[in-house]
């Protein structure tokens, strides 16, 4: 390995633990990038409004805003992987209750409450990183370099998502 001083983002990734772990906060991360644009389009086609999809959208981002320092707090109490566990899956079947929903048609106002609920579950995997990333890379350096790989890793889910939601078979 070269210096730490001269730290490579390949440097970090090879560090025991990190690629399993990366990897699958960087899959659950993907999630949030990929269910803007899709909770839009199930939501406008099942209500047939633009504005009660645009206030599912509110409500998601709403709920999984304000409701992050709770799901903090139950992470410190309870412990990460288990609290992270729950939500990844409560998070992961909020799209399939919303499919189904689209599918006998729910009403509008159905559709914006369990877009609420799925902003409510949304595990916080970003700050869960970040912290683990402190037991991960204990070097100084390596820690400057996990994080900032990992910020930029993270922007870029956020510029690819939208596009790889919009694709079509």
């Amino acid at each position: 390995m070269p210096s730490l001083r001269n730290a490579r983002s390949i440097d970090v990734l090879k560090l025991p633990h990190v690629p399993f772990t990366f990897l699958s906060a960087l899959i659950g991360r993907s999630a949030y990038a990929l269910v803007i644009l899709p909770l839009l389009f199930t939501v406008q086609a099942t209500s047939g409004s633009v504005a009660t999809a645009g206030i599912a959208i509110a409500a998601y981002g709403a709920t999984a805003s304000f409701l992050a320092p709770f799901r903090a707090r139950l992470i410190d109490r309870l412990g990460r992987r288990p609290v992270l566990l729950l939500l990844a899956v409560a998070f992961g079947g909020m799209p399939l209750a919303l499919a189904i929903g689209a599918s006998v048609a729910w009403s509008g106002v159905t559709m914006v409450i369990f877009a609420a609920l799925a902003g409510s579950v949304a595990p916080p995997l970003g700050p869960a990183m970040r912290v683990a990333w402190s037991g991960l890379a204990k070097e100084p350096a390596l820690l400057r370099k996990a994080l900032s790989f990992d910020a930029v890793v993270e922007e870029l889910l956020y510029l690819v998502g939208p596009v790889a939601a919009g694709l079509r078979s």
